[in-house]
């Protein structure tokens, strides 16, 4: 019963930091800028300021339709990567897929991509996508190399994912509780998998 109270606690607390963070990136404008001397990387969120970015920052293939790529609506070619939120790496040599954004219909299927503004998508980070009920399909690339502690926890409609061959570690209850899940390919480089992982 202490438990159950915990994880509910927990989530509650996730959900409102969630919250005031978005509220306050949306409040100041600044979601996606990069701190002088990348001492605080920050999160980047693609799209969000697309006057901001410096040319040669974008790939060509990635505004198939020739939109601004900053428009809101997503039947203007916008990048399938909008959704999803990246966080540039300590050291800045990889990203770390560490959330997403507000989909209208929710999210419901991801292909991660292998890189973001021309550096790896090496990790999945903790809580990533903890909670999101509406998502039933992920595919992983083998540029990840891991999955965080529930970084899929909760996911109850999540019916199908692969798991690319980079990855070696999958976190403690990265898939727990995705109870819908029917069909999970993991790649042949995993040495480590958590506690109740997919539980």
């Amino acid at each position: 019963m202490k438990r159950k109270l915990w994880l509910v606690a927990a989530l509650i607390l996730c959900l409102v930091l969630a919250v005031g963070i978005l509220a306050a990136c949306n409040d100041s404008g600044t979601s996606g800028q990069q701190t002088p001397g990348g001492e605080n990387p920050g999160t980047e969120i693609p799209g969000d300021n697309p006057g901001d970015e410096t040319p040669g920052d974008e790939n060509p293939g990635d505004n198939p339709g020739g939109e601004d790529p900053g428009t809101d609506d997503p039947s203007q070619g916008e990048d399938p990567a909008s959704e999803l939120v990246f966080t540039l790496s300590s050291d800045q040599s990889y990203y770390i897929l560490s959330g997403y954004t507000y989909v209208t219909g929710g999210l419901t299927e991801v292909t991660i991509p292998s890189t973001y503004k021309g550096l790896p998508v090496a990790s999945i980070g903790n809580d990533a996508f903890s909670g999101c009920t509406g998502l039933t399909s992920v595919t992983i690339p083998d540029s990840v190399t891991s999955i965080g502690d529930d970084a899929f926890r909760g996911c109850g409609g999540l019916t199908s994912v692969t798991i690319g061959n980079g990855v070696t570690s999958i976190g403690s209850y990265a898939f727990s509780r995705c109870t819908g899940l029917t069909s999970v390919t993991i790649g042949n480089s995993v040495t480590s998998i958590g506690d109740w992982a997919f539980a």
